[in-house]
């Protein structure tokens, strides 16, 4: 049976706004999205039915299953059912990723609780361990900033899965070998990278997971950063039997304030191999 339009109840604005909780604005933008067609009077005043109601609530709620509003008006105003399923499948994955990511995020942010409640008693301390296998994306060389566009262009994703992103300096090796600069910028372990999906192209710098000597190195306010401060890593390694074999990589724990300066603390991982 065919519904006659013009027997139909319609409500103004003002009444669905406030049956939906949702400002009139929001009404209207949702109209000039083309999702919503009300009824217009002869002195233009609109006019909503309640299945213009009905669609604005589905809306809302294919918006909560994390569609954007663009989805969500092809799903009720183009779509099949089949297109309609596809389209929830895939929401679900997403879904599932980002409970994936929530999870790695929470795990992180687990880990920098524990490497600030445990400084005291690792502080200074060096050790022979595996590395994580990282990406480093420098974006400054020792205090000068990189002018690289490839950087910038990679910087704004990265910056979004912080705390999995952290930062921290590079030591390449040569400048280790010679007491020279370094480089900082952003690190990820690169089990990591591959879930977040990031770009990790040229210039990204790929850091094996290899036999590392490891401390974490505090910097005080006044002292400035170097291949220097790495000393104590050279010391235990070649107490042990071990020589320098590649950059040494840090990720940072905390930076605090201590009555007048910033104490900065990072774990470095100084890559290793017997001495031959």
């Amino acid at each position: 049976m065919r519904i006659n339009q013009s027997l139909m109840k319609t409500y103004t604005i003002n009444t669905v706004s406030e049956i939906l909780g949702i400002s009139g604005e929001t009404i209207r933008y949702y109209e000039k999205q083309g999702l919503i067609r009300p009824r217009r009077s002869s002195s233009g005043y609109r006019h909503y039915s309640a299945l213009d109601v009905s669609v604005i609530i589905r809306l809302k709620y294919y918006q909560s299953l994390g569609f954007s509003l663009k989805e969500c008006g092809e799903m009720i105003n183009a779509y099949e059912a089949e297109e309609v399923q596809q389209a929830l499948d895939k929401q679900i994955q997403r879904a599932r990723d980002r409970i994936r990511q929530a999870e790695f995020q929470l795990e992180a942010a687990i880990r920098a609780s524990e490497g600030v409640r445990n400084l005291a008693q690792v502080l200074g301390r060096c050790a022979i361990t595996t590395s994580p296998a990282f990406y480093y994306l420098a974006y400054r060389d020792t205090e000068v900033l990189l002018s690289d566009k490839k950087v910038g262009s990679k910087m704004p994703a990265w910056l979004e899965v912080m705390p999995c992103v952290n930062a921290g300096p590079l030591f390449p090796l040569e400048n280790i070998k010679t007491g020279g600069g370094y480089l900082f910028g952003l690190v990820i372990e690169q089990s990591l990278a591959e879930l977040f999906r990031l770009d990790v192209s040229s210039p990204v710098i790929s850091v094996p997971s290899q036999t590392c000597v490891t401390m974490v190195l505090e910097i005080k306010g006044h002292e400035a950063m170097s291949a220097d401060c790495l000393e104590p890593l050279l010391s235990f390694a070649e107490k042990n039997g071990y020589c320098p074999c590649g950059d040494a990589v840090g990720k940072s724990i905390a930076t605090t304030h201590a009555i007048t300066t910033r104490e900065r603390y990072h774990q470095i991982w100084l890559p290793v191999k017997p001495v031959e």
